[in-house]
């Protein structure tokens, strides 16, 4: 998951290169209820906003990928389904602890993909005729909001389960 962090990383600092060159001057950059323009902004405000966002989070995943392990399953900052199994043994907390940060970077690269999404939408809606949100936003979203509940399902049902004979 590490190396999926760092590719779709690498991506996001591609589209955002590719959208400080395809986006207008003037870009809408809150849309109303009726999916028009409310605010417009410049072109340098939306690389800026998108430039940090992604900065914040390509320094913060790999930041708590390392400070996660060094703490136990026990402490109130890590949540494992089925603890005492999983904290039974110091091999058991060790794999626990390798299967969570490898879900953080997975989380890491799914958020890069929906940020990369939500500026592949800025630019669209921008340099669209009459800029509304339409489907290229609706789809991102609705892809996040799709693979988050499949992701959840997925970590809650199978990710941690306890394994026999281990």
């Amino acid at each position: 998951m590490r190396l999926a962090f760092i590719l779709t990383t690498a991506a996001y600092a591609v589209l955002l290169g590719v959208a400080a060159t395809r986006l207008p001057e003037r870009v809408p950059v809150h849309l109303g209820f009726m999916e028009h323009p409310e605010s417009w902004g410049s072109r340098a405000e939306v690389v800026a906003l998108f430039g940090v966002a992604g900065l914040v989070l390509a320094l913060a995943t790999p930041w708590v990928a390392r400070v996660l392990p060094r703490q136990p399953l026990s402490s109130p900052w890590v949540d494992v389904p089925h603890l005492e199994w999983w904290s039974a043994t110091p091999a058991r907390e060790a794999e626990a602890q390798r299967r969570m940060v490898g879900v953080l970077y997975g989380v890491g690269a799914a958020a890069m993909v929906l940020l990369g999404g939500v500026l592949v939408s800025v630019v669209a809606t921008a340099r669209a005729g009459e800029p509304t949100l339409g489907s290229p936003f609706l789809t991102v979203i609705g892809g996040g909001v799709v693979g988050l509940i499949v992701w959840s399902l997925w970590m809650s049902l199978f990710r941690y389960r306890p394994q026999e004979g281990r």
